[in-house]
């Protein structure tokens, strides 16, 4: 947890005035989680304050800064911390309580049920994909995860994308063989399971999850750093055991927390399944500089905190005819626009479009958020650097390669930000993507 605000601060963009106070709670309420966290390892109550802070500073993202922030990526750290602080609670009044207690059975149990809380976003995923409406096992035999690549590139954050030539070869490559593919991930993730039977299968599991993810990140850019960082400390926690030294009672404990994870009444198991398409909606934000037509996209990173809602176009999420369903960018569930995904079908018919008064909201939201980030921006180029808004991590990194025309602009001389919302079906090609666009709408805000 202390690493995570470390390398993840919550500096959100506050913007009304009424909020800046919030903001800065926020902020500053990093500091006492990471020395919380730390503190943590001799006494574990403690670890009530960072996960109380995470949680709590992501449901009050949209009040803050109007931009809501997902909490699935994060939420089983949370209940980590939130279980280690009951088991110390047990913990201390059982060993008072009982002179047969046993202490080292007990630490395991709660142990594991931590690992089953993180396990559990796998296996829980696996069954998404199952589940997802079409044909049975749809998802495995027609799912073309090279499409993820392509919005990747559109979105600026695929690690290939500044080499072409490896980038049609990846993409060609998870093209042909989508089957192997989708059936190692699909495979893994349901005998998420039964890892927990064995401390080899659990770390065998560890290990291809890590596979899963690194691969994840350099075919689509998309970064689960967090779960790659858990499944790293679940080798160093088993390193020198055995099943013997372990027991049966933590492998129950944890197959209990991974089955209770994906109850909606229960846990908070992440269930990652849809389908991946190139026929899609983006809202994205370019920027123009003074004396210039030329408007230049604007990579993730410059919104620090709120990079990956932006990423997921949650600065326009309206209905409006003529666009694909709003949401984000590359995904789907519908099975039947899986299949018409190559023929860049026409947007389906809107049946409620947003209202003016939601979208005087929306826009003047943007506006403020923009007016308020870019002076952070240029205050942050003045103590650490011009490109230091790179320096933190992201769930959708943009990679600096890709976003040289925006380098190039002197940051003091931006006058105006743009909000594009594309319709859009994209394609891949002898090394380069290629759009058509079904329908592009555009607000402009102005910093001067």
């Amino acid at each position: 947890m202390a690493i995570y605000f470390i390398v993840e601060p919550t500096s959100f963009v506050a913007t009304r005035p009424d909020q800046q106070l919030t903001a800065n709670i926020l902020r500053y309420g990093d500091f006492l989680a990471i020395a919380a966290a730390i503190t943590g390892i001799w006494r574990p109550s403690l670890l009530v304050i960072p996960a109380v802070h995470i949680i709590g500073a992501r449901l009050l993202s949209p009040t803050v800064s109007g931009l809501p922030t997902g909490i699935h990526d994060i939420l089983y750290l949370a209940e980590a911390c939130m279980l280690m602080v009951a088991g110390a609670f047990a913990f201390t009044w059982l060993a008072s309580a009982r002179k047969c207690f046993d202490r080292h059975a007990f630490a395991n149990c709660v142990a594991f049920i931590a690992i089953g809380f993180h396990i559990a976003n796998y296996f829980w995923s696996g069954i998404a994909k199952i589940r997802l409406p079409g044909a049975p096992l749809e998802w495995l035999y027609s799912n073309d995860i090279s499409r993820l690549l392509v919005v990747a590139i559109e979105k600026g954050v695929a690690p290939l994308a500044p080499f072409p030539a490896l980038a049609q070869f990846a993409h060609d490559t998870l093209s042909s063989g989508l089957l192997l593919f989708n059936g190692f991930v699909l495979a893994i993730q349901l005998l998420a399971l039964a890892t927990v039977a064995r401390l080899l299968w659990l770390k065998v599991g560890a290990i291809c999850y890590d596979a899963l993810h690194i691969g994840v990140y350099v075919f689509s850019g998309i970064l689960f750093w967090p779960w790659i960082w858990m499944n790293g400390i679940i080798l160093w926690a088993l390193r020198g055991e055995s099943d013997k030294s372990v027991g049966d009672a933590p492998k129950i404990c944890a197959a209990i927390a991974i089955m209770a994870s994906g109850m909606p009444f229960l846990g908070s198991a992440s269930w990652l399944g849809w389908y991946d398409v190139a026929s899609t909606r983006t809202a994205t934000v370019e920027a123009q500089a003074i004396g210039s037509t030329a408007w230049v996209p604007v990579p993730l990173a410059f919104f620090g905190a709120h990079a990956y809602p932006v990423s997921h176009g949650w600065f326009d999420r309206s209905a409006r005819e003529g666009h694909y369903q709003a949401g984000v960018a590359g995904l789907a569930t519908n099975s039947d626009r899986l299949r018409e995904d190559r023929n860049c079908p026409p947007p389906a018919p809107v049946r409620e479009t947003e209202p003016a008064v939601d979208r005087a909201h929306r826009l003047n939201n943007f506006d403020a958020f923009m007016r308020i980030r870019h002076a952070e921006v240029l205050s942050e180029a003045k103590h650490f650097g011009m490109y230091s808004y790179y320096f933190r991590l992201h769930h959708h990194t943009a990679i600096p390669a890709l976003h040289k025309a925006f380098h190039a602009i002197p940051l003091e001389r931006i006058e105006r930000y743009r909000l594009v919302t594309r319709s859009i079906c994209l394609s891949f090609d002898n090394g380069k993507l290629s759009r058509r666009i079904l329908k592009e709408d555009a607000h402009v805000v102005e910093l001067r």
